[in-house]
Formats: structure tokens, sequence, C-alpha cells
């Protein structure tokens, strides 16, 4: 094997988050001087990682893999639960449950033609109707109360003693299948998915004194200084001492652009470095990190029962006092225990116990083939009644990666082809989420990357670069000013102001400015039209900016009461406690770690499969087609599964009301009972089967329609001036915040956000009053 071949390499490993190999060396070598001798292995090596044969070469027990997910290689959770339940791994064929009843079936069938004696059919019968006896006693000696059971249990006792076995044998078969059924609809977990601890819990490098030790996770304590490169997830929270980095905080915060740290300022755990190093001195660890207290609101998170609900045992115990009521007024008027024992056995449990668990499961087999995994039957009886979802954004209503915007050109010299084509040149290599946003651009463009001569990274600035013996500066306005060159002013179109601005400068001149950001996905508009038209409330909840959030939410027409930013996960739950207390049936939809808590305390808790972990394992519903229009289609399929299951409630109860009316005046054989109660339930299963040919309507997607965007934004008005106290009043924020902001540079920007007409306004000092410069475009 080529590594073998390697001189003073100690040990070596793969960071698949930074795209690179990591080689530790003998302390006594010169890394420059081995780079130039391994240059041609090296070549070998990179070009073999291309060509993904290095996966295949790597003996897999020498070499140690950081954080290396090859989705190929590696089975997603969520698909394979899909999978699994699409092959009926739910339902066990023969549930321990039913195997008694059925034996007790088989031997009563039996019995005439075989001469069976009757006395041990009858304690197979009795024990058999086990479970359906100690639910009856739970009921009667523990909740004091009469309910379906009871009457089940009386009706298989009469029936026992009076010599009919069959009947009771069949009844009680039915109702456990039933209950096997209802226990199928369960929440199943992947058991492959980690916890949150097992994440953080890791060996670290840390330097103590001039020494440089790993250490595990559990023994790192406050005050320890944590060194970490490019690839590595932040382990600790903590401040940084030395270096500089940009930090994917997308799953603790929700940005979608990267954060640039420097000395002194804070990192959280489960960030993750795309580029630099850094050092940072340990201020909490595990439990006392904020992504440990997240693992702590989940386990606070009320816990409740998977099954659907049991409407079967609902329904039927409204029936019980009437059902013995009459039970009893026909044995007063012919005498015979066997009629009262025929009408007791009219109940609607048995049928519903069948047909509704049935429903539930056809429907949760249905979404797992449309590509939407429904853990358990409750979340689907939830789903049906939600009245408010809770959007988290970054990853959710959009991509959750940077794109192309918008290129402005402040020289005429250039091309908007041309400023795409410099920019992806110099930043080629990179894998900076918006440096591959550029980089992608020009390459949807079909743009060839021009060669650089020289190159120089400044991290969380951007890069110079010589391309053809001009000086190329692509970055953001600090690496301008750096270079002594004054930035342009700031865009006022409503759709760029929160838009990340790449500036391009050639040989000290502007170029242009290219404008990335975190676009909406392309049914997200229509999915949030589509609830609003069944009167379901939209939110959007999100730890990005403010202005960020506020820009996003006028695209989708939520209004200002509907947007909530700049919200941690403590406050993500909080949000969706309160709607809960309002009496709101809410739904929460999020892909982070960040939404993990707010997962956990909603009705209805919806996930990607590509999401993380934890928040996968937390939710209940998952989309794996990758679109959120899902959604759309899991509530549709819920709701036309609750349909089916009250035309099942009338298939079962209709007949066996009606045959338990004719009952009191005429007698009815047992035989014949038999027939009209599990006839019923028999017609009310296969009617329980027809989810499994739904699809929802094309009438229930509302057409994808700017205009209601549009008319959220007011019409022009003339320029005007105001006083501290009446800007305040009008923007809606405290005075105390707008005299905070108003000598910032992105004041106007963020103003123009937030006034219910979209105009922008100045400050102007020598008066102490704001004046509005212009009205905010309309959305475009």
């Amino acid at each position: 094997m080529l590594f073998e071949h390697w001189q003073s390499v100690e040990s070596y490993r793969l960071n698949g988050a930074a795209a690179s190999l990591v080689v530790s060396l003998d302390i006594n070598v010169d890394c420059c001087s081995w780079l130039e001798i391994q240059n041609i292995a090296l070549s070998k090596i990179h070009a073999d990682m291309i060509n993904k044969s290095v996966f295949h070469n790597i003996d897999q027990d020498n070499i140690e893999q950081d954080n290396v997910e090859l989705a190929p290689l590696v089975a997603d959770g969520t698909q394979a639960e899909i999978a699994a339940a699409l092959a009926s791994a739910r339902l066990d064929l023969l549930p321990p449950r039913l195997r008694l009843p059925l034996f007790a079936l088989a031997l009563t069938t039996f019995s005439i033609p075989f001469e069976l004696p009757f006395f041990p059919l009858l304690l197979i019968v009795l024990l058999a109707g086990g479970r359906c006896f100690d639910r009856a006693r739970i009921s009667l000696w523990d909740r004091k109360r009469l309910n379906v059971d009871v009457l089940d249990a009386l009706a298989v006792v009469l029936h026992s003693f009076e010599g009919f076995l069959f009947g009771p044998a069949l009844m009680l078969s039915m109702i456990e299948g039933g209950e096997s059924i209802r226990d199928a609809t369960a929440r199943v977990a992947y058991s492959s998915s980690r916890s949150l601890k097992a994440d953080l819990n890791r060996e670290v490098k840390v330097r103590r004194g001039v020494q440089i030790l790993s250490l595990r996770l559990a023994d790192v304590i406050v005050g320890d200084i944590v060194l970490l490169f490019a690839g590595d997830q932040v382990p600790i929270d903590g401040t940084v001492l030395i270096g500089q980095s940009s930090l994917d905080v997308r799953s603790l915060t929700g940005e979608s652009v990267p954060r640039y740290v420097e000395p002194g300022d804070e990192v959280l755990a489960s960030s993750m470095l795309l580029e630099g190093s850094i050092e940072v001195s340990t201020i909490a660890v595990g439990d006392h990190t904020k992504a440990g207290q997240i693992a702590q609101l989940l386990q606070d998170a009320p816990v409740c029962d998977s099954r659907v609900g049991n409407y079967a045992a609902k329904v039927a115990d409204q029936f019980v006092l009437p059902t013995l009521a009459l039970s009893a007024l026909s044995f007063g008027l012919f005498g015979s225990l066997s009629q009262a024992a025929s009408l007791l056995m009219l109940d609607l449990g048995t049928g519903l116990r069948v047909s509704v668990p049935t429903a539930i499961l056809a429907s949760l087999n249905r979404a797992a083939s449309q590509g939407i995994l429904i853990r358990s039957g409750r979340a689907l009886e939830a789903l049906a009644d939600v009245d408010v979802v809770v959007f988290d954004k970054t990853g959710t209503l959009t991509t959750g990666e940077p794109e192309l915007l918008h290129i402005e050109v402040l020289d005429d010299l250039f091309s908007e082809f041309d400023l795409l084509q410099l920019a992806a040149s110099a930043e080629q290599g990179l894998n900076h989420p918006i440096a591959l946003a550029i980089t992608n651009a020009a390459e949807q463009h079909k743009l060839s990357l021009l060669p650089i001569d020289q190159w120089r990274c400044e991290i969380g600035r951007g890069v110079c670069a010589i391309q053809a013996g001009r000086s190329l500066l692509v970055g953001n306005r600090r690496l301008l000013r750096d270079e002594g060159i004054d930035p342009p002013p700031f865009n006022t179109e409503s759709h760029l102001r929160v838009a990340s601005q790449i500036i391009v400068a050639v040989d000290g001149r502007l170029a242009g400015v290219i404008y990335v950001a975190d676009s909406l996905r392309p049914d997200s508009l229509q999915l949030v039209e589509s609830l609003m038209a069944r009167g379901i409330q939209s939110h959007l909840l999100t730890g990005d900016a403010e202005a960020v959030a506020l820009q996003v939410g006028m695209q989708l027409g939520l209004n200002r009461a509907q947007i909530h930013a700049e919200a941690l996960p403590d406050v993500k739950a909080d949000v969706v406690r309160r709607l809960k207390a309002e009496g709101h049936r809410v739904a929460f939809v999020g892909d982070g770690l960040n939404d993990s808590a707010a997962l956990a305390y909603a009705d209805v808790a919806v996930s990607f499969h590509h999401g993380s972990d934890i928040a996968k394992e937390t939710a209940e519903i998952v989309l794996s087609g990758g679109k959120i229009i899902q959604l759309l289609e899991a509530y549709e399929l819920a709701r036309f599964s609750f349909s089916v299951v009250k035309q099942n409630i009338a298939i079962v109860g209709v007949p066996n009301l009606i045959a338990l009316l004719i009952g009191v005046l005429l007698p009815i054989p047992p035989l014949l009972a038999i027939f009209i109660n599990n006839g019923s339930c028999i017609f009310a299963a296969l009617n329980a089967l027809r989810p499994l040919r739904f699809t929802a309507s094309s009438k229930a997607f509302v057409p994808q329609n700017r205009e209601i965007v549009q008319k959220s934004v007011p019409p022009k008005l003339n320029s005007q001036k105001l006083d501290l106290k009446q800007l305040s009043s009008r923007l809606g924020v405290s005075s105390q915040k707008l005299v905070a902001r108003r000598c910032k540079p992105d004041f106007s920007s963020w103003s123009a956000t937030i006034d219910p007409e979209n105009l922008l306004w100045l400050y102007q000092t020598d008066s102490n009053v704001f004046s509005s410069q212009s009205t905010a475009n309309n959305l475009q």
C-alpha cells in the first residue's frame, strides 16, 4: 500500500468534513522538507481520493476516520426505516397476544367433527380471554367505571358457560387482532441514531503548559486550551485565544452564512470549523454547554403514548350502558340468558378495534411508499388536527446553502459573466459555502476557470490573487478596507439588503458586487399558501438575524406577529409551548440541532432525512423526498385516514345498533349475532385498506401565486420626518432599541425590513430626527 512507504509518519486519518488527509509526523521532522520529498506521493494520493479509490486501498484497521460520512456506502437511518415500513417489519404476522385466541378458535371450530371434550376447551377459551379479563378488572376496580372491555368479558363468560365456545373464541381473536394492529402503530426508533452526548464524547487535543495532550472530552476541564483545525467539530463552549476561522453554526443558531471568529470571540459546541485553526479557552463542557442544555430540554420534554388513540374504545364505551340495559330488558322479557348474551356480542368494540388501527397502519405504509416516514399512529392522528405549523428557516423553508442571487456591475469594462468568472477563478478549490456558491454558479453558466498565478486566502475576509498580471480582490468589505479600497454603498433593493456581498476589485478599482443568499425552496411559498387556504396558520421561527427573518417572512406573505427571529433553542421551545397553551395544535418543522427542543415539545415533530441525527430521532415524521411540500401530502393523508375511520364507525355501528334494538323484541340466535357483528367488522376492515391507494389530489395544492406577497407591501408614501417617539411607534420597537441602532451603518436597511411601508430611514444628527429616503421596491 502507498502509505506504507511514507517515512517518519506516526499516524494518519481522513477528515471528511475538511476533505483532507491529516498526517502526524515525528516531532524531529521538518514539515516543509518532508512535503517536498513526498510531493509525488501526495499528488497520487490526491488523484486517488478524487477517484474515490483510496477508500478501497486504506486498511480500515490501521487508519482512523474522523467524521467521515459516505452517502453511497453508509445506509441512512430514515431510508432504512422506510424500507422496514414497506416490508411491514412493524407488524409481526403472529403476535404473542394473538396466538392463544387463534389456537382456541381453531380448537372450537373443529370441536364438533372431532368431538373434543368441553371442559378443556372451556379452560382454553377462558385462558385466551386473559388480556380481556385483565383490562376489564383494571376498568372496574382501578378506574371505577364500565367500559367496552367489561362488556366483552361479560359476553365471553356468559356464552362460554352457556356452552357456545366458538363465538367467544372468534370474538377474542378479533379483539386481540385489533389490539395487535394498534400496537403496530407505535413509534419505531432507528437503533443506530446517535445521541447528542455520544456525538460530543470523543478525544480532543488540549494544550496544558508546553504539552499537547490527547484527552477524552470527559477529562477536559474549564480553563483548558483546546486546539481545533479545519473540519473539526467544536466539542466545548469557549473563547478564541489564538487564530482565525470561519464557523458553520447552522446546527445551533440557524445562521446560513458562516460566522467569522478571531481572538476574543465566543465559539459554541457543535459548530464546525470550515477553514483556519484556533485555540479555544474552555468555558463549559458536556451538559453545561449550550448543546448539552438542548439535550436537557429534550429529556424534560413530555412523553406520550405513541400508539394511535383508542378511538374504538372511546366510541364503544358510549354504548356500554345502553347495551347492558337492553340486554337486561331482553332477559326480563324472554328469560333467556343465551338471548341476553347474544345482545352483549352486538357491541361496537370488536369491529372498531380491528378497522381503526388497520386504517392507520395502511396510512403509515402508504406514506412510507411516498418517501414520508411517519413513525407512529399518534403522529398521524395529531397531524390531522393541526391548526398551526411553525417552521425553522435555514434548511427548512430555505435550501440551507448560499446561492447566487444577483451580480451588480460597477465598472463598464466588465460584464456580469466576466465578474463571475474572475470571482470563481479566485475562489476555486475553497470549501467555504460562499465560495462553493460562486464556483457552482460559474459551472452552471459553463464558464471556464482562469489560471491563477498567485493566491492568498484571508480567513473571514476573502481571497487575494494575481491572474494574468491583474491584481484581484474577491471578498467582503473588511478585505477591501484592509487593502486600502473604499467599499461601494449598500444596495437599497429589498431582496438584496440581507444578502451577503462579495465585492470584486481589479487592479485597485471596484469592478462589481456579487450577491449571495440562502434562497427559499421552490415549494415553500406554495406550501404556506396551501396551508393558509386550509385555515392553518404558519409561523417562521429562526435563530438568524431579524432582518433576514423579516425578509424571508415577507416573501412568504407572513405578518410581523408570525415571524420570530434570533431565537435560541430554549426560546424556540418556549414559542411552541406558548402556542400550545393558547389552545393550538402545533406542528414544528426543523432539521437542526437547535430545533430539537422545539420538535420535542410540539404536538407533531417533522424533520428531513438530511437533518441532524438528533433532529431526525426526535421527529415523528421525516420527509425523505427533499421537498417540503411533502408535509402537505402527509396532512392530506392524515385527514383522509380519519375520514375512513369515521366511515368505519358508521359501518360497524349501524347494523349492530339496529340488531340490538330488534333483539329487545325478537330473539336473535348467537350465530346471527356473530354474523352481524363480525360481518360488519370484516367489511370495515376492508374499507380500512383504502389509504393504501391514496393519492393527494392536485386540487389540494394552491397554485403558487406571488400576488399574495406583493399585496402585503403597502403603497408608497412621500418623504417624511419623524422624531424618536414617532418612529418608535411606527416601527413597533422600543425607543432604546432605536437609540442603540441609529448610528450603525445598517440602520437604514434594518429599518426598512420592519417599516410597514418598507421605507428606508436615516438618522440626522444635526436635527435629531429621522427622515425617510425612499420606498423599498416591491418583492419581485
